[in-house]
């Protein structure tokens, strides 16, 4: 007997081998149960996800000679002729090598004999998306109102081609991508029934490399079989696929945490050598951390089957917003990879990236000796320069008059309005410089902290830049430039809006305004006020045009006394379109 490819032995012949798809398989049983039988069925999805399998079995299921039902008995001649593809009721067609209209009329021209052997005379048309425009006008006909004994079985990758009146005409049945797992137990299976031995880390770079298509899958599994001298193992594989394994990426992670530069150049010498894809091998690290953090935030999760344990160990040596940094610098490096000189030169370059910023919080000593000995050193001199550091005031909206407010009792200085939002340091010179940043963080938070709005003075100079600085846009944009500053009592603003504007305000308008100024102002006791009145003080929004309608007066001033333009207008009999500036 001939050797048969396994995507074609181990091809499914009723709904109950059939993997994954259960959203498109309870569908069909029902109506094949129930006697509910569509006229034309449509089957799409992307390519090795069982759509002219599926197609085969409705075949089967519309032939057997024991009746319709979902489950054919897989051993009277009509089944066993489907499941060899020699039954003459059913017209198997590659719409990609018969796209012509003739073709087509051809084919609609045989829908009007009687079936032969089975119920139903059956067109199975494959990659329907292929026909031409023609072709699809020449069967709407038939499509829509064929004989009672003929049924239409079309399958496509690419749906969005086919007419909306085609689609209209179908049953559609969409066919996901099957998970990892759905691929791996099939795969699992196939291995064990024809006794191939395997490891479970080669059938993992099997199924991922598949990416969601069991066909694909069977095809590689037998590439990485022959690779293996009838074995499945992890260096066939991986030298087949160009893939590292899950163990060389934890081991890479490892070093990686551990800082050990020298292993990390050799892992990537080794990857170069066996010419594996370094966007495969970020891409795995991305998904190893994202594991890591899984089960950082969640420990009782099984994030793998076979790698819990490595995983906790892992995830003990980087703090949550490590792993997270890590990650997102990964994911990062994809681009840069690309653009690199040389795709090592880049991967190397992620490498380094990330132990620039090694582990310093989660790290053992015994990992760690000299950094951890550092950041000690580092955190005594802060403390020892935190009793010399003196701040002023901060002035975050910038007011014409700030509180005063100090770290250390001493007298602080009142802030101008011109000053940026910034805090003002006075860093003595004993402090070291390396330092200067935490010291700089601790101030600013301790200032804001300690802020007192209700002794802030504003007016209307203030209030401007107020509402320039705040993030708002939309109707709530619209309503703050159009409010005039009234006055400011204790915590509370008073604003007025012009009556005309009274519909436009609501009451989820005032909440998020009154948010946006409670964290502009850092003070949750902040009140609003909004009055409506037919004259209301100079608004932000008329502030706004006014200082623009000086600037264009200014520029058309510089424009008209512009030598050029003089003397185009001169010789030319030119005249200068003031509404274009």
């Amino acid at each position: 007997m001939s050797y048969k490819v396994f995507a074609r032995k181990w091809r499914p012949h009723s709904f109950s081998d059939f993997v994954g798809q259960k959203h498109a398989l309870q569908g069909l049983m029902y109506s094949l149960d129930n006697d509910k039988l569509h006229h034309a069925y449509l089957f799409s999805g992307t390519r090795g996800v069982g759509k002219t399998t599926l197609a085969r079995i409705l075949s089967a299921c519309f032939s057997c000679e024991k009746g319709v039902s979902s489950n054919p008995c897989g051993k009277c001649n009509n089944c066993i002729e489907i499941r060899e593809g020699n039954f003459i009721d059913l017209v198997e067609i590659d719409a990609a090598s018969q796209t012509k209209v003739e073709d087509t009329r051809d084919l609609l021209d045989t829908t009007a004999y009687a079936p032969t052997n089975g119920r139903f005379r059956i067109y199975l048309i494959d990659e329907v998306h292929m026909l031409s425009r023609h072709s699809f006008n020449a069967m709407l006909k038939t499509l829509e109102e064929p004989p009672a004994h003929v049924k239409f079985l079309l399958a496509t990758t690419d749906p969005q081609k086919l007419p909306v009146t085609v689609l209209s005409r179908c049953l559609q049945f969409h066919l996901r991508h099957l998970s990892v797992d759905e691929i791996e137990e099939k795969l699992t299976q196939i291995l064990n029934s024809e006794k191939i031995e395997f490891t479970k880390s080669a059938l993992q770079l099997v199924v991922k490399s598949a990416k969601g298509s069991l066909r694909d899958a069977l095809s590689l599994l037998e590439q990485a079989i022959a690779s293996g001298a009838g074995k499945l193992s992890d260096v066939a594989t991986s030298s087949l696929l160009g893939l590292a394994n899950s163990v060389d990426i934890q081991n890479a992670m490892s070093a990686l945490i551990a800082n050990k530069i020298e292993d990390l150049l050799q892992f990537s010498k080794t990857l170069e050598i066996k010419n594996i894809d370094y966007q495969y091998v970020v891409d795995e690290l991305a998904n190893l951390l994202y594991r890591m953090a899984l089960y950082k935030q969640y420990p009782k999760v099984q994030v793998s089957d076979e790698s819990n344990e490595k995983v906790a160990e892992l995830a003990s040596g980087l703090s949550k917003e490590e792993i997270q940094l890590w990650y997102q610098m990964c994911i990062t490096a994809k681009k840069d990879i690309a653009a690199a000189p040389l795709p090592k030169i880049g991967f190397e370059m992620l490498l380094l990236r990330l132990i620039a910023f090694c582990p310093f919080v989660n790290s053992q000593d015994n990992v760690y000796p000299q950094v951890n000995k550092t950041v000690s050193l580092q955190k005594k001199k802060i403390t020892n320069s935190n009793d010399q550091i003196s701040t002023k005031a901060v002035d975050l909206n910038k007011v014409e008059k700030a509180p005063e407010i100090s770290t250390n009792q001493q007298s602080s200085v009142p802030i101008k309005a011109d000053q940026p939002d910034t805090a003002v340091i006075t860093q003595h010179s004993n402090l070291p410089k390396a330092d200067s940043f935490h010291a700089a963080a601790n101030v600013q938070v301790a200032t804001v902290s300690n802020s007192k709005f209700h002794e802030l003075q504003l007016d209307a100079t203030a209030w401007q830049r107020v509402v320039e600085s705040l993030n708002v846009s939309g109707m709530e944009s619209f309503v703050l430039f159009n409010c005039g500053f009234s006055k400011k009592e204790g915590v509370s603003i008073y604003l007025s809006l012009d009556e005309s504007y009274k519909n436009l305000l609501s009451e989820e308008i005032s909440k998020v305004l009154l948010e946006k100024l409670r964290k502009h102002f850092y003070d949750q006791n902040l009140k609003l006020d909004i009055s409506f009145k037919k004259i209301v003080p100079t608004t932000p929004a008329e502030h706004k045009q006014k200082a623009l309608n000086t600037k264009q007066q200014q520029l058309l001033l510089e424009l008209k006394n512009d030598s050029n333009v003089k003397k185009i207008m001169q010789e030319f009999g030119a005249r200068l379109d003031e509404t274009s500036i």
